[in-house]
């Protein structure tokens, strides 16, 4: 198989199961997180791939797979990390731990809806990342993000751009 020019060739591999739930084959490819091995590289694809190496596809209402194709020719903005102890962010992606829901402010309670957090730690950076480091602590938003958890650590890659600012 060959790509053609910035496009890469990914093998989908859908999830089997979410948490203790196993996921039936005509549903895998609604639910969990999307991953694929490389299976070939164009000349002019920007980041450093290799073939055999997984990675992390979004996970957002931008992209879908809504077939159950094997494999998927993609350009270099569909492709989010490669697959390791934690997700090792491509380009101008960053990988965050963000920190637990605050369960209250002071002495009040926080109804459900408000306990989401966001701030987190910078994990890793992509080679093109300009304005953030690891360890950053880093305020971001809800949209445009994807969720990818690893040994039942959940992270978050955002777009370096996308990322609100450093908390000092």
């Amino acid at each position: 198989m060959i790509a053609v020019r910035d496009t890469v060739i990914i093998l989908l591999i859908y999830n089997d199961k979410i948490g203790s739930v196993y996921i039936p084959d005509e549903a895998k490819q609604y639910f969990g997180e999307y991953t694929g091995e490389v299976v070939a590289v164009g000349e002019e694809f920007p980041y450093e791939l290799s073939v055999g190496d997984k990675i992390y596809l979004p996970r957002h209402e931008g992209f879908k797979v809504y077939a159950t194709k094997e494999y998927l020719s993609l350009q270099e903005k569909w492709v989010v990390a490669k697959v390791g102890d934690y997700p090792i962010p491509i380009g101008d992606r960053v990988t965050i731990e963000p920190f637990p829901p605050k369960e209250k402010i002071g002495s009040v309670y926080l109804p459900d809806e408000e306990k989401e957090t966001q701030e987190g730690k910078v994990i890793a950076v992509g080679k093109e990342v300009k304005g953030f480091a690891v360890n950053d602590i880093v305020i971001f938003g809800e949209l445009f993000a994807t969720d990818i958890t690893v040994n039942d650590k959940k992270y978050i890659i955002y777009k370096e751009k996308e990322i609100m600012g450093v908390k000092k």
